[in-house]
């Protein structure tokens, strides 16, 4: 099992996309994961911080 201080969450609508990393900031782990894959990794890791980037789908413009 990977361990890290720190989660960084890109979270989009089917896949999230989730990096981990130490106290000194290397890179640990950095993972493309399905909602139910997800949530069976995040149940079994210790406690830890976690940055959330939620993905924002493109609103159509009207263009003149």
């Amino acid at each position: 099992m990977d361990r890290g201080n720190y989660i960084g969450l890109d979270i989009a609508k089917n896949v999230f996309q989730l990096f981990m990393a130490d106290d000194k900031g290397h890179a640990v782990t950095n993972r493309k994961l399905t909602r139910a894959a997800f949530l069976k990794y995040m149940a079994n890791l210790p406690p830890c911080t976690i940055g959330i980037n939620p993905c924002v789908e493109r609103i159509p413009v009207p263009v003149r």
